[in-house]
């Protein structure tokens, strides 16, 4: 558990760099504070909200089963996004 931790946080600088970038290059630059602000709210509202939903969900369920489940359902949105994903970028 601890490993598949310290791996997706080596992955996560990679993911934010990759989306800023594409955020600073496809969005109007007048836009940027708007856009980023909006990003960082919603990341930050992230972990309290999955806080009070998947803490007294792991009370009940194991929590293993509650990380594959929340894994897979990344996994899903990932392939789903990825097919929506225009080719042009």
């Amino acid at each position: 558990f601890a490993l598949v931790l310290f791996l997706s946080g080596v992955v996560v600088p990679f993911y934010t760099t990759t989306v800023t970038v594409l955020l600073q290059e496809n969005v109007e630059s007048s836009f940027h504070g708007r856009v980023f602000a909006v990003l960082y709210m919603i990341g930050s509202a992230a972990i309290p909200l999955g806080t009070v939903i998947f803490a007294p969900l792991a009370d009940v369920i194991q929590i293993e089963f509650v990380l594959f489940i929340t894994g897979s359902l990344q996994f899903l949105i990932l392939l789903w996004s990825w097919k929506k994903l225009p080719l042009d970028l």
